[in-house]
Protein backbone atom coordinates (compact mmCIF):
# COMPACT_ATOMS: atom_id res chain seq x y z
CA UNK A 1 0.00 0.00 0.00
CA UNK A 2 1.29 3.45 -1.10
CA UNK A 3 1.83 6.00 1.59
CA UNK A 4 -0.83 8.03 0.19
CA UNK A 5 -3.17 4.92 0.32
CA UNK A 6 -2.54 4.62 3.92
CA UNK A 7 -3.06 8.55 5.05
CA UNK A 8 -6.59 8.38 2.97
CA UNK A 9 -7.63 5.09 4.57
CA UNK A 10 -6.50 6.63 8.50
CA UNK A 11 -8.48 9.54 7.87
CA UNK A 12 -11.40 7.57 6.59
CA UNK A 13 -11.06 5.27 9.68
CA UNK A 14 -10.54 9.00 12.22
CA UNK A 15 -13.96 9.87 10.26
CA UNK A 16 -15.94 6.40 10.77
CA UNK A 17 -14.54 6.43 14.77
CA UNK A 18 -16.13 9.99 15.10
CA UNK A 19 -19.50 9.03 12.88
CA UNK A 20 -19.69 6.18 15.74
CA UNK A 21 -18.74 8.15 18.54
CA UNK A 22 -21.43 10.42 18.03
CA UNK A 23 -23.86 7.62 17.59
CA UNK A 24 -23.01 5.90 20.96
CA UNK A 25 -23.51 9.09 22.40
CA UNK A 26 -26.78 10.15 20.58
CA UNK A 27 -27.92 6.52 20.95
CA UNK A 28 -27.59 6.25 24.55
CA UNK A 29 -29.48 9.81 25.44
CA UNK A 30 -32.27 8.46 22.64
CA UNK A 31 -32.96 5.50 24.18
CA UNK A 32 -33.04 7.06 27.45
CA UNK A 33 -31.66 3.58 29.36
CA UNK A 34 -27.96 2.68 29.44
CA UNK A 35 -27.18 -1.20 27.20
CA UNK A 36 -23.58 -2.03 28.79
CA UNK A 37 -23.07 -4.44 25.44
CA UNK A 38 -23.87 -1.96 23.08
CA UNK A 39 -22.02 0.92 24.45
CA UNK A 40 -19.31 -1.42 25.38
CA UNK A 41 -18.90 -2.93 21.41
CA UNK A 42 -19.22 0.39 19.97
CA UNK A 43 -16.41 1.76 22.30
CA UNK A 44 -14.24 -1.10 21.15
CA UNK A 45 -14.73 -0.34 17.54
CA UNK A 46 -14.00 3.30 18.23
CA UNK A 47 -10.73 2.72 19.80
CA UNK A 48 -10.10 -0.07 17.25
CA UNK A 49 -10.69 2.56 14.47
CA UNK A 50 -8.12 5.04 16.00
CA UNK A 51 -5.28 2.29 16.59
CA UNK A 52 -5.49 1.16 12.88
CA UNK A 53 -5.39 4.88 11.54
CA UNK A 54 -2.31 5.33 13.92
CA UNK A 55 -0.39 2.38 12.60
CA UNK A 56 -1.45 3.32 8.97
CA UNK A 57 -0.04 6.58 9.43
CA UNK A 58 3.17 5.77 11.79
CA UNK A 59 6.66 5.69 10.39
CA UNK A 60 8.57 2.40 9.74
Amino acid sequence: MSPKQKEFYADKAVDLAHIIGGALVIGQIVAERFEPLIFAGGLLIFIGLYVWSYFLTKEA
